[in-house]
């Protein structure tokens, strides 16, 4: 299991999470895990993923689905979904349609923690510096404060992507360190 020391982390603190694209999904769950000891209630962001692909992984592995609140970015691209009692749609990864739903979650669910998972997605719809203008707010507008936040980022596998691929993330990478309190390399565990 992936352990953190996560109260080491002060609040509206930002952490970079670097994770291998090889068994990257058993990395973030064994990541979970071990988040969900230290905080009650976590929003969740899915760019990579749908709530009904994650809720299947959540029950297969034993994660309380009950102790996250979900935006999902994808779903809606692929018909009209509900808001649910633990998820919520937006329709793609529009910034400020997502900072909205964040703050109305952070405010009604008490969440401790906002987790991105995979911030590298944000590639497909912004460049470098909309994310970095998009951390920034996170980090510093006060509505955001009460949460900390984790981004991970999966490092695509240098054998089969694209050079272009690996720069636009290390880009990513040396953007989000101007920002981050603390990078955690999961990579090579």
């Amino acid at each position: 299991m992936v352990k953190t020391d996560d109260n080491n982390i002060r609040p509206n603190s930002f952490v970079v999470v670097l994770l291998e694209e090889v068994d990257y999904n058993s990395r973030v769950v064994s990541f979970l895990k071990s988040l969900t000891k230290e905080h009650k209630k976590i929003c969740y962001v899915l760019f990579q993923a749908t709530y009904d692909e994650i809720s299947d992984a959540f029950r297969k592995n034993e994660l309380a689905l009950e102790r996250f609140h979900f935006i999902d970015v994808l779903s809606l691209f692929m018909g009209h979904k509900k808001n649910t009692r633990n998820c919520s749609y937006i329709k793609g990864a529009d910034i400020p349609s997502l900072l909205n739903q964040l703050r109305r979650i952070i405010e009604k669910e008490r969440c401790t923690l906002i987790l991105f998972d995979n911030i590298g997605s944000l590639l497909s719809f912004y460049h470098g510096f909309e994310i970095q203008k998009f951390t920034n707010i996170l980090k510093t507008d006060r509505q955001y404060s009460t949460a900390k936040k984790m981004y991970l980022l999966q490092l695509p596998n240098e054998k089969i992507n694209e050079k272009s691929i690996q720069e636009e993330n290390n880009n990513l990478i040396n953007d989000l360190r101007l920002f981050a309190d603390n990078m955690l390399n999961l990579a090579n565990l």
